[in-house]
């Protein structure tokens, strides 16, 4: 079972760790398809046989044991084919365990596409490839694999928020707050409204931002995410949800000359986090100026 965790990533509103599972292997399915084909391919061969060359056999008898043993042969050479199938997906599986307790995650992508060539198109080990690529931080291929999954399956908030993740690390700004949006939509989750916020402040569309922030401060916070702000070069700071929300809202308020309120919402972070070393510089630059004025 492959592990993630990513951390995101927004300009003035932090990181935040998230962390998925993937779905456990799925059941051999989608294997007789080639067998069957070949099986159809035999009998057409002995119709044809049946056709042309009757009347090659002064003999009956002759005639009927070699078509007998034509559908012999076509019986064998399918249930042969679905052994050999059934062998090859199970030799996949194993070079996959073993690829993952190896940490080799080029052999281990090559054997999910193994799999999924012989399951079909609707494998489960898509999303278990989608979670590798993930991890090693490969948006594009992250990004492509669960557009595809997610056309069939749109409710899969895991692999959207993937999606999302990954679009932002590409650099579509846009796009990534499309499909946040979608993902909000599904969760009502603050972090979601926290992350849009974020995004449109890094697009430039502060009124926008302004009007996520405040929703993603009305939604309920559950105390569990924590968003990592760079301090400096040699220190990172794990600040509370909550508090990350109020400190960018202050960033925005600033942003849109509005220095009473920004004061306020930085004091608001402060209370919510007392260590919060980036709230606390901001207060205090503010309150310098006020003292100049």
């Amino acid at each position: 079972m492959v592990v993630v965790a990513q951390l995101v990533r927004a300009p003035d509103c932090g990181s935040g760790g998230r962390r998925f599972e993937p779905g456990l292997p799925p059941k051999i399915k989608g294997l007789f398809f080639r067998p069957f084909f070949v099986s159809i391919l035999s009998f057409k061969i002995i119709f044809t046989f049946d056709n042309n060359y009757f009347n090659s056999f002064t003999n009956p008898i002759k005639y009927y044991k070699m078509k007998n043993y034509l559908y012999i042969f076509s019986l064998l050479l399918a249930t042969s084919l679905v052994a050999q199938s059934t062998t090859n997906l199970e030799l996949e599986k194993q070079k996959l365990k073993l690829a993952l307790t190896y940490n080799d995650k080029e052999v281990a992508a090559s054997a999910m596409y193994s799999i999924i060539s012989f399951e079909g198109d609707k494998s489960t080990y898509k999303d278990s490839l989608a979670y590798l690529y993930f991890n090693d931080a490969k948006y594009v291929s992250c990004f492509l694999i669960t557009n595809d999954i997610l056309k069939n399956n749109p409710e899969n908030v895991d692999l959207l928020e993937m999606n999302a993740i990954s679009v932002e690390s590409m650099g579509a700004l846009d796009k990534a707050i499309e499909v946040y949006s979608s993902l909000l939509a599904k969760t009502n989750n603050n972090y979601h409204a926290y992350k849009i916020a974020g995004l449109q402040v890094a697009s430039k569309k502060l009124n926008e931002a302004y009007v996520s922030i405040k929703k993603a401060d009305q939604l309920p916070d559950d105390g569990t995410i924590k968003v990592t702000f760079q301090v400096n070069k040699n220190f990172n700071q794990n600040v509370a949800l909550k508090a990350a929300i109020a400190y960018l809202q202050g960033i925005i308020e600033l942003n849109l000359e509005k220095p009473t309120e920004a004061k306020l919402s930085f004091m608001r972070a402060v209370n919510l986090f007392p260590d919060f070393v980036l709230a606390k510089s901001k207060l205090t630059t503010l309150e310098n100026t006020e003292k100049k004025e």
